[in-house]
């Protein structure tokens, strides 16, 4: 090596330890600043209010919980933003998505036949079953 090399290689070395060393101090946390801040009662209160049960209320047709069929067809219960709610039959092999029954006609009759006035979106019930032919639902109402 010559002198002149070895001189190249010392100034190299000293920009790129003071780079370094500027690039640190730079993106370095001030002084005191490592020590986490300390929680009080308002932000714990303001994170709640993102939590699931907090915003369900808010988000809908966000949730699928299957109730799968025989057939690989399922179906599940939306919530709506009027308390309500409708219940969706899928058909993935035909990629469908439709009303699992027609819901203004079953609360339809359930009001005449148990004279209290339902509709569409409020039936009074969360669960059903398909009947074996595929025709009618089957649900239970008032313990029957």
């Amino acid at each position: 090596m010559t002198r002149e090399t070895t001189g190249m290689g010392r100034r190299a070395a000293v920009i790129f330890v003071a780079s370094f060393v500027f690039v640190v101090s730079a993106i370095a946390p001030a002084r005191g600043a490592d020590s986490p801040k300390a929680l009080t009662a308002a932000d714990y209160a303001r994170a709640e209010k993102f939590l699931s049960y907090n915003l369900s209320s808010l988000v809908f047709r966000a949730s699928v919980r299957p109730t799968w069929l025989p057939d690989e067809r399922f179906w599940y219960r939306n919530a709506l933003p009027d308390k309500g709610s409708e219940f969706i039959l899928v058909d993935p092999k035909r990629g469908r998505r439709v009303p699992a029954f027609d819901h203004a006609a079953v609360a339809a009759a359930l009001s005449a036949s148990a004279q209290q006035t339902f509709d569409a979106s409020h039936l009074p019930f969360t669960a059903f079953e398909f009947s074996p032919d595929g025709k009618a639902i089957l649900f239970t109402f008032q313990g029957k």
